[in-house]
């Protein structure tokens, strides 16, 4: 079974995007991970983080959600295929390691951004291989 992980920041993000990811892979066992980052710009106060964590929440779910159905729905041909979807609220890198650590991630699926310079703001260069050297066997950053 090969485990994708797909970081989602970008609500606008379409089932399009997702199936360029995925449709190299689709002879194979799937298990994909979508997962949505959302960290506070403004660092609230204690107290206000149980109540920005649930509307976090509800952000995560109502983007990650259809995204999930539609993928399904798309390769409900497959045996063996499945959709994880998981939320976090920490640094990009920090979140995409975790759900490395936690899914053993194969292939990392990262939004490609128009130029080099974006994906130095994205990741950063030195990101993009620590997060390489955290995967298994065949370390496979792909952008999307």
């Amino acid at each position: 079974m090969k485990n994708i992980l797909i970081p989602i920041t970008d609500k606008k993000i379409t089932i399009t995007d997702l199936k360029k990811t995925v449709d190299p892979y689709r002879s194979e066992a799937l298990n994909v991970v979508l997962l949505y980052i959302s960290k506070c710009k403004d660092r609230p106060t204690e107290l206000m983080i149980s109540a920005l964590r649930d509307t976090f929440e509800d952000d995560a779910l109502a983007v990650l959600m259809p995204l999930k159905r539609e993928l399904l729905k798309e390769y409900n041909y497959l045996s063996d295929f499945s959709v994880i979807t998981e939320s976090s609220y920490k640094s990009k890198y920090d979140s995409i390691v975790e759900a490395i650590d936690t899914y053993q991630v194969d292939v990392v699926a990262l939004t490609q951004d128009k130029s080099t310079a974006g994906l130095k703001k994205l990741l950063g260069l030195n990101d993009k291989d620590r997060i390489e050297s955290k995967l298994s066997a065949n370390p496979h950053v792909v952008l999307v």
